[in-house]
């Protein structure tokens, strides 16, 4: 597991991200800045999708996901511009689907 992974996982792995944990990890993975909140909620939508995509992927014996699992939603996050991250936002507060945020990063 990359450094980027094992920060992502620490932060999410609890429910809960601190603003200042996501938003220092989106800067390391190049991703357009959003306000505050917007890159927690980025964060676990993106964590969502590495899960979702692991498990339409990989062995269901895997327990984590593979780097070129998170490499290949990585590297579609980066292509959404931060307006369109907001538009993604949940207005409920709930989390959104991995297999939703798969099909928003047009991996799906």
């Amino acid at each position: 597991m990359t450094a980027s992974v094992s920060k992502m996982v620490v932060a999410t792995g609890e429910g809960y991200t601190t603003i200042r944990d996501s938003t220092q990890w989106a800067r390391e993975q190049g991703l357009d800045p959003l306000p505050a909140g917007g890159e927690a909620d980025r964060m676990q939508s993106i964590m969502a999708a590495v899960l979702a995509l692991h498990r339409r992927t990989e062995s269901s014996e895997e327990r984590h996901a593979s780097e070129e699992t998170m490499r290949c939603v990585i590297e579609a996050a980066r292509a959404v511009s931060s307006s369109r991250w907001e538009a993604l936002r949940p207005t409920d507060h709930e989390l959104v689907p991995g297999g939703v945020v798969l099909g928003f990063l047009g991996l799906d």
